[in-house]
């Protein structure tokens, strides 16, 4: 006796159910048996298909040899896996050889992992919750064809369900298996989680979580992700968005014109600095965000290339709001939260402010590399002219020092010069006056 709720929206149905580990106080005797019996199946237990008609069809035994190994009884995790005897598509009752098996988060769960698993639900204490994602038939065919197309739905969407829920993803192991019913043809994914462990509750003990009912909000806001997935469009709005950002990362600073320019680099000089990697909602950054939000109402309105991408971010948004609409629209006794576009417009405009502030630092970046080219040449002018005045230095003492050596040998030789040209005109003095008889020969 599972607790069960039913989801539906225009193109996928939902059906969530969970077992507590132990019956509800008012259920008695037959009725609490049963339930023992219904919780023993989710847990992994073999148990008897005894009182369960109606649930499965076609639960034919084998009796062939090569069955021969599988029990008479089942349980939650062979039915998901497609073992044990049940309807094979194309055929009625008997072991699928071509089953497609479970798989979790890192893929197929095989081996020992799958006896673990086994183990761990024997044990767990937790609720177990199980259910059913299947959407419409043209839609299955097309976007649940196979199993990698299951595997990789569950690991886009299935953490992310959880999340909405009072559940926390890190804490959830689950487990799923993709169907093709024998008999409608329709593609869908069996499922079941549980808590890995207990948690802190309000009064500080440790516990599992005791309410197991899902809110219709959170089924709600499930089924429009689940929608948005299956509508063919769920990477659009991702691409011009992501887009956007690149651009203005790599944007160069003339392509912008030079008032951005400065204000992007002024926005650089201003931002304080902060340990790790920062962003637009960074308390830190709380003073600066008109200012950041002013040079992105600037680079739209100015940068031609930046203008057509934010544009198209914006038509992809008004798309992604009409889907909404209609899946709103499409849903028994729910709606999803409009909390959805909000925090879509929210996310774009925070991602906005990441690339102007990302903009500011290359620019101011680039702006400190002119500025610091420019010393190094001022400096490397400085060095090539100290090099030539030292040179010319160098050579003006060399020459000095070549004009003082040349003086001394000169003077050198003059001096001996003078003495010689002396004493010869002293000679001839001295011979003019012997002839003239003026003066006495000298004895030799």
């Amino acid at each position: 006796m599972a607790y069960e709720t039913r989801a539906t929206s225009k193109n996928v149905v939902m059906i969530l159910a969970f077992t507590q580990p132990k019956p509800p106080a008012y259920l008695k005797g037959e009725r609490r048996a049963q339930y023992i019996e219904e919780r023993a199946w989710y847990t992994s237990d073999h148990v008897d298909y005894a009182g369960r008609t109606g649930k499965y069809e076609e639960k034919a035994t084998p009796h062939d040899e090569q069955f021969a190994e599988i029990p008479e009884h089942g349980n939650f995790v062979d039915y998901v896996s497609r073992r044990g005897s049940f309807s094979e598509k194309g055929g009625k009752g008997g072991y699928a050889p071509s089953g497609t098996g479970i798989f979790g988060r890192n893929g197929a769960i095989e081996g020992k992992d799958l006896e673990n698993l086994r183990k761990e639900l024997k044990a767990t204490k937790s609720n177990i919750w199980h259910g059913v994602i299947s959407p419409r038939k043209e839609v299955g065919d097309k976007l649940l064809a196979n199993k990698q197309m299951a595997m990789e739905f569950m690991k886009s969407n299935f953490d992310r369900f959880l999340n909405t829920t009072h559940l926390k993803a890190k804490n959830i192991e689950w487990y799923a298996g993709w169907h093709d019913d024998s008999t409608s043809g329709i593609k869908h994914i069996q499922f079941a989680f549980w808590e890995k462990g207990s948690h802190t509750d309000s009064r500080g003990k440790q516990s599992y979580t005791q309410r197991g009912c899902v809110s219709k909000r959170s089924l709600a806001d499930s089924l429009e992700q689940f929608e948005e997935y299956f509508s063919g469009h769920r990477d659009d709005l991702h691409i011009v968005r992501d887009n956007l950002s690149k651009y203005m990362r790599q944007a160069s600073p003339k392509e912008v014109k030079r008032e951005i320019a400065r204000d992007l680099i002024a926005l650089a000089q201003a931002l304080p600095a902060t340990r790790g990697r920062a962003g637009y909602n960074h308390p830190a950054y709380a003073p600066y965000r008109k200012q950041i939000d002013a040079i992105a109402l600037k680079l739209i309105r100015d940068v031609p290339t930046i203008r057509d991408r934010y544009q198209a971010i914006m038509d992809k948004l008004s798309e992604r709001e009409e889907r909404h609409k209609a899946v709103a629209a499409g849903m028994e006794n729910m709606s999803p939260s409009d909390r959805t576009m909000t925090d879509l417009r929210n996310d774009l405009h925070t991602r906005l402010g990441n690339s102007v502030i990302a903009m500011a630092r290359r620019f101011s970046s680039d702006a400190k590399s002119v500025e610091w080219n420019k010393i190094r040449e001022e400096r490397d002018y400085l060095r090539q002219n100290r090099r030539k005045r030292l040179a010319k230095q160098r050579q003006e003492r060399e020459r000095k020092s070549n004009y003082k050596r040349m003086s001394r040998l000169f003077n050198a030789w003059y001096s001996s010069e003078a003495q010689s040209v002396l004493e010869y005109y002293e000679e001839i003095e001295l011979i003019q006056a012997q002839t003239q008889g003026n003066v006495p020969k000298q004895e030799t």
